[in-house]
């Protein structure tokens, strides 16, 4: 037990700084009351580990919620040979622009 403080208190405390906003929190706690599992699932925290726990579970949800991440960036990120492609194609009509003025 935390002193001063549960975890589900440190949590709600922590979620009311807007920085933490993207951070997702997994709970390890030795409580297994349901109710409080779902209150802390439904204040935002990801997910939940009960303890004790095996390191390897902890680093396979660690490892999910990244790859996660990983796939939401690459998904909403433009490709950037895709400006590349625009700009060029800028350019080449700018040019195409510049030598039929030059040609009448």
């Amino acid at each position: 037990m935390m002193p001063n403080m549960n975890g589900e208190e440190l949590f709600l405390r922590i979620l009311k700084d807007s920085k933490y906003n993207a951070v997702p929190f997994i709970i390890s706690t030795a409580n297994m009351e349901e109710g409080v599992k779902y209150r802390q699932l439904k204040n935002g925290v990801y997910d939940y580990i009960m303890k004790p726990f095996k390191v390897k579970e902890l680093i396979f949800k660690i490892n999910n919620v990244i790859d996660f991440k990983k796939n939401i960036e690459k998904k909403l990120s433009p490709d950037p040979f895709s400006k590349v492609t625009i700009k060029l194609s800028e350019k080449i009509l700018s040019l195409q622009l510049i030598q039929s003025y030059v040609k009448n």
